[in-house]
């Protein structure tokens, strides 16, 4: 017959808690400091606020924003494949007002 140890099955269930909790925590810190969560339309450029208060400014001259059926998009001109989601929120539903915007305020769109 085998026998249990009850408290190193305890040891390792805590000890696999505490390994998820951690890796959830590295992506949800990494998936923060990537994807902002508000941002502004200005004459200048764009605005970008992320959690735990860090902000980016996009020049106008140095973005190209991609507005589609699917969530909007402003490419840094530096990094090209690289860009940050622009959306109001929960749901994407106002996209031709984005555009709309960004035509006024002189943006390239692609």
């Amino acid at each position: 017959m085998i026998s249990i140890d009850r408290a190193a099955v305890a040891r390792i269930a805590v000890l696999m808690i505490a390994f998820y909790a951690l890796l959830f925590a590295i992506c949800a810190w990494i998936w923060a400091r990537a994807l902002p969560w508000r941002f502004a339309v200005l004459d200048e450029g764009i605005a970008l606020w992320f959690p735990f208060g860090r902000r980016l400014f996009l020049p106008k001259e140095e973005v190209t924003v991609r507005v589609n059926s699917g969530s909007s998009v402003a490419y840094p001109w530096v990094c090209r494949p690289f860009g940050y989601p622009l959306t109001d929120g929960i749901l994407e539903r106002r996209h031709k007002l984005l555009r709309a915007v960004l035509v006024e305020h002189g943006f390239r769109i692609a």
